[in-house]
């Protein structure tokens, strides 16, 4: 799980300056000739953006009226942005809330990550490798989470302050799992995803667990 925990902080941190850059620049009007490239690049960036936190509301069973992704705003002017448009979100749980909040930031990490290894690597034809560069700057232009996405998170605890504790309990055991079984009893796994499935299968496991054990209590 080394990508995503060295590449998470480090694009958020990066993302976070880049929008930040952005945002001044184009509020002041200063890209110039680039700025038509720039608003292409924000473009595919904020489709994949909006893809992921679409993908991972059916993932999540996070139902959703469907999402968008436009060009220009409603006065027509140039500016990239999307929308994910959730079917009653009040009524979802923090860790469904927060992996679709987050989903932009994990996708985004392994899709910068692919496209940097065909970037520098060789064995690839030229265009390829220009692809590669061109569709990672798209995404960390778009890769940081918007504050309408962090503050779901926080409603989303609001609403149901004590099974949102449980679930972070559950999160902390399956990490504490995941971190036992391969420190102490040496498990590895040939494919690094492969640790991503044990870390839902814990939680999962826990979740049944303490769910059979409140039955058996009764």
């Amino acid at each position: 799980m080394r990508v995503t925990f060295l590449i998470f902080p480090l694009m958020w941190v990066i993302g976070y300056f880049v929008h930040i850059f952005i945002s001044k620049k184009a509020f002041n009007k200063k890209f110039g000739y680039f700025g038509p490239i720039i608003n292409v690049l924000a473009f595919i960036g904020v489709a994949v953006h909006e893809f992921s936190h679409q993908i991972t509301c059916i993932i999540v069973g996070m139902p959703t009226k469907g999402f968008s992704v436009s060009f220009r705003d409603r006065f027509g002017r140039v500016n990239p942005h999307g929308n994910v448009i959730p079917d009653q979100p009040y009524q979802s749980t923090l860790i469904q809330v927060l992996l679709v909040s987050l989903a932009p930031l994990l996708i985004g990490n392994w899709l910068v990550y692919f496209s940097l290894i065909v970037a520098f690597n060789p064995l690839f034809e030229p265009i390829y490798r220009i692809i590669a560069v061109v569709f990672c700057i798209s995404i960390i232009l778009a890769i940081t989470p918007s504050t309408p996405d962090i503050r779901l998170i926080g409603s989303a605890y609001k609403n149901d302050p004590e099974y949102s504790l449980y679930q972070i309990f559950l999160i902390a055991l399956s990490f504490l799992a995941l971190w036992a079984s391969v420190d102490i009893l040496h498990w590895y796994f040939p494919l690094e995803y492969l640790y991503y499935f044990f870390l839902i299968l814990c939680y999962y496991g826990f979740k049944y667990v303490f769910k059979g054990i409140r039955l058996v209590s009764v």
